[in-house]
């Protein structure tokens, strides 16, 4: 296949932009600079044991109750971007 010929010029499904796929998830920053990740059901020191969220929505609800839980601590979600 030629990629400068006119007929794979005009085919536009070939070139399109991949979609972006957007991950949610849910971090606590403690004083001391550590920052532990929520697994679904404790805190993990590691990024890569965080629950992976597809909706914003379930990562916030989440996020609320663990400050309800009022650790000396921020808890915020934070987004991963994947292609």
């Amino acid at each position: 296949m030629d990629m400068f010929s006119h007929e794979t010029i005009r085919k536009e499904e070939l070139f399109s932009r991949p979609r972006m796929k957007t991950l949610h998830y849910v971090a606590v920053l403690f004083p001391s600079g550590e920052c532990d990740y929520f697994d679904g059901s404790d805190l993990s020191p590691c990024r890569d044991d965080a629950l992976e969220y597809d909706d914003i929505k379930e990562a916030e609800l989440d996020c609320a109750i663990l400050e309800a839980r009022n650790f000396n601590a921020s808890v915020e979600t934070f987004q991963r971007y994947f292609q």
